[in-house]
């Protein structure tokens, strides 16, 4: 999920999701079906074998189930409540004037805008609209409704969960019927990223302000999909858009979110054909799912990785040493070889890996050092320990084994902690409460965007726009003048050679703690095609089809 601060959280990309985050962070992202890795070396095998009727034109037609680990609450892309359960949801429904493509790395595509330009002083964007775009119900999309949609974006009284991303906007406004123009207060490298993000939707202004809160409840959108049904806690049906502007899309007549919440009961509706696609499969799932021929891996390569967050208001862990003796004490090699079944990396970065990152030898990875740890726990005055709390979600197997393991390796430095397993919408809300001593909140963290700048803001920004070091307490003024810097400079060579020394000086930080960058794992049925995922980790079930049968 990504941490997307998504409850504060969408960010918290993704708390919930796998995506959020996310994230919610190299190369190509695009999804490739493999079998995913060897328990010695996480390097992937050969690939999985496919329907080779996917290799074919695809056809329209036919209703897909996806088994969900996170349920959609609510429709509101200015103030989801559940990470990626909302996000998936309102991705489908909404569109902005550009969004990520499902190829690429950093690749941000029209959408409702045709094409762009940037002022010289890269403070003026002006989009020039597609023409003929409709809502679902449809009524024309508006120069007005782009303009006033995105000043909602803009608007931290609206725009409550990812304010952060609307950093540096001051006004969008409406050139003529065709063209819309936005300012900024100063430059922002990564605006354009900012509004491929679910918060930038352009919905209808005059529906909006007529029915209020109503509206959420059936909600109309330029996206490919529109809501037919919706059962709180159950699953959310949506049926194709019949204005949707980039025809053939989409393929499927029907898609329907099965919230399933405990990872083996989305296997078992993979396996028993009741659902089509599951995500979140568990490392343990993997040689299962390997083993049928029905049915198809496929790792996701996006920023996302699994986080340890310590809360700096419990007196014990605002110490630095301690914070770094915690990171010396986990023995990464042996989670990805005993718990992850060879998937995932040791990462050089307190959060996933992002465009701009330095590499190994620039930024040293996490070391495994209990020896160094004890003497960070002696300096730091706790040469004893001290007792911990660790909360983490429960409905994922892996980390039942995980929190056994760091606790076992804390205590071998004098930490004595004490596992509290709870619901993930209970750990997330105690993590952006800041109720907690040390937490795992989500079961996988990822970004919204395939930049670092909107992770560094969440960690470095100490303004009442911040969240309070991504709901830690940290702070370090230093780190947070040379974010603004970076985040401000629109030179990627600039940008480039700034980046490593932030990422360096978290990493001296540990503000939070990296346990490895791990990829979105997800199973498809065998005739199920096109079941790309985008950059950032969400869905693009308007290109996903199913084979005929032969």
């Amino acid at each position: 999920m990504r941490l997307r601060r998504r409850v504060a959280v969408s960010v918290v990309a993704g708390l919930l999701g796998v995506t959020s985050l996310a994230t919610i962070g190299g190369s190509a992202y695009g999804v490739r079906s493999a079998k995913v890795g060897s328990a010695s070396t996480g390097v992937p095998r050969a690939n999985s074998t496919s329907n080779s009727a996917c290799n074919g034109t695809p056809v329209s037609g036919g209703s897909l189930v996806y088994a969900r680990g996170t349920a959609t609450e609510t429709l509101n892309p200015w103030n989801i409540l559940n990470g990626d359960g909302d996000i998936f949801a309102v991705n489908l429904i909404y569109q902005g004037l550009v969004g990520f493509n499902s190829a690429g790395l950093n690749k941000v595509i029209p959408g409702i805008a045709k094409s762009w330009t940037i002022s010289p002083n890269g403070l003026t964007y002006t989009f020039d609209l597609r023409p003929g775009v409709k809502f679902s119900n449809g009524q024309p999309v508006t120069a007005q409704d782009v303009a006033w949609s995105l000043n909602q974006f803009g608007n931290p009284k609206v725009n409550v969960v990812m304010g952060v991303l609307a950093v540096g906007y001051h006004h969008a406004s409406v050139v003529n019927s065709s063209t819309v123009a936005i300012t900024l207060t100063h430059p922002v490298a990564a605006f354009l990223n900012n509004i491929a993000t679910f918060a930038a939707a352009v919905l209808p202004e005059n529906l909006v302000k007529k029915e209020g809160a109503s509206f959420w409840k059936h909600p109309v959108g330029s996206g490919p999909f529109v809501l037919q049904s919706f059962v709180s806690g159950s699953h959310v049906t949506f049926v194709r858009n019949p204005y949707y502007w980039d025809k053939p899309l989409p393929y499927l007549n029907k898609v329907t979110f099965n919230f399933a919440l405990d990872s083996n009961s989305r296997l078992l509706d993979l396996e028993s054909g009741q659902a089509q696609i599951a995500d979140l499969i568990t490392p343990s799932q993997v040689p299962t799912i390997e083993a049928n021929k029905k049915l198809v891996l496929a790792q996701h390569n996006i920023p996302a990785w699994i986080g340890l967050y310590p809360n700096e208001k419990y007196k014990p862990l605002a110490n630095l040493d301690v914070r770094l003796a915690i990171a010396d004490a986990i023995d990464r090699k042996l989670i990805i070889k005993e718990i992850f079944h060879g998937i995932g990396t040791i990462p050089n970065n307190v959060f996933g890996h992002l465009k701009y990152d330095g590499s190994n030898s620039q930024v040293p990875p996490y070391k495994y050092d209990v020896a160094e740890a004890k003497k960070l726990m002696v300096k730091a005055g706790y040469p004893h320990g001290f007792n911990l709390t660790l909360q983490y979600p429960i409905g994922f197997d892996y980390f039942g084994q995980l929190t056994l393991l760091v606790k076992q390796e804390l205590g071998a430095i004098g930490i004595k902690v004490t596992l509290v397993p709870l619901a993930t919408t209970t750990a997330i809300a105690n993590w952006s409460t800041l109720k907690y001593q040390l937490t795992m909140a989500s079961p996988i963290l990822s970004s919204d965007i395939p930049l670092p700048d909107e992770y560094a803001q969440f960690l470095a920004n100490p303004t009442s726009s911040g969240l309070d070091g991504f709901e830690t307490g940290w702070k370090d003024l230093k780190i947070w003048a040379m974010v603004q810097k970076f985040t401000s400079t629109t030179s990627n060579a600039s940008r480039a050679l700034q980046w490593p020394k932030i990422q360096e000086a978290f990493m001296q930080q540990q503000p939070v703690i990296n346990i490895l960058d791990y990829p979105i794992v997800t199973a498809h049925a065998k005739d199920i095609c096109g079941a790309n995922l985008n950059i950032m980790g969400v869905d693009q079930l308007q290109e996903t089809w199913i084979a005929p049968s032969k």
